[in-house]
């Protein structure tokens, strides 16, 4: 049997200019600032597209100062619903933190967006020294 092939999601740390870093660790989930009629793209990814085992962190981003993590984790429960924050995903919060890791120079230009999915594997090796 092939193993799964783990996947690495990056999830935006504020929402409406607001910090969710202690709200997604105290509940233990991840979740999109925005409804799905405002961001139906990134609901689809987090309905569609994370699954269970796959690792998730919490990141900021700007081109001045790059790339920061602030917690790492597993998703846990992939049941696409409301917990108080619109419709979230389950994670096990494993590290939570500030780590810079600093101007990525990739030519990868999404980590300032809410949601993506993270391929550099000096990215990736921090994340798993993490868990």
């Amino acid at each position: 049997m092939e193993e799964k092939k783990k996947r690495y999601w990056g999830i935006g740390s504020t929402h409406d200019k607001k910090p969710v870093v202690n709200d997604f660790i105290n509940k233990g989930i991840a979740c999109v600032g925005w409804d799905e009629k405002q961001a139906g793209t990134l609901h689809e990814i987090l309905k569609h597209h994370i699954k269970k085992d796959d690792i998730i962190f919490i990141k900021s981003y700007s081109p001045s100062n790059g790339l920061y993590i602030k917690a790492v984790g597993i998703v846990n429960d992939v049941e696409y619903r409301d917990r108080g924050n619109g419709k979230v995903v389950g994670v096990k919060w494993h590290w939570t933190g500030k780590q810079k890791l600093g101007i990525v120079r990739d030519k990868y230009n999404v980590r300032s967006i809410t949601l993506f999915e993270e391929f550099n594997p000096d990215i990736i090796q921090f994340l798993n020294s993490k868990l």
